[in-house]
């Protein structure tokens, strides 16, 4: 059990989410069990208020999934084609160069984090 340094933290007239952006599964209907549903399900029971299946080659569009279990889910991917950039809030899939995917992350209404330190 991890405990959460934010755990005590308020903001009055705010609502912390529990939340986790960088999750990886099988695409909806592929009949695998960690499928997106069933990860969206798992999360779900972990007490999560929000979601990203952070696709990586794919997109899925997670609305009607979030809906079904009652959780907050956000279209996304991880873009890995060099360097390792989660592009939040997007609809379709996104591939060229580091710099294009950001700006069509911003493009289609999302923003864009680095979640990959490159050493050497």
């Amino acid at each position: 059990m991890f405990i959460s340094p934010y755990e005590k933290v308020s903001i009055e007239g705010s609502r912390c989410l529990k939340a986790n952006f960088h999750v990886h599964a099988w695409p909806l209907g592929s009949g695998h069990k960690d499928d997106v549903a069933g990860m969206v399900s798992l999360y779900k029971e972990a007490g999560y208020d929000a979601l990203m299946i952070a696709g990586q080659g794919s997109f899925s569009d997670t609305s009607l999934v979030g809906k079904e279990f009652g959780i907050m889910t956000i279209n996304g991917i991880e873009y890995v084609e060099r360097d390792g950039i989660l592009c939040v809030g997007i609809n379709s899939f996104i591939t060229g160069s580091p710099q294009q995917a950001i700006d069509d992350c911003a493009a289609q209404g999302g923003g864009s984090l680095s979640c990959v330190i490159q050493i050497g």
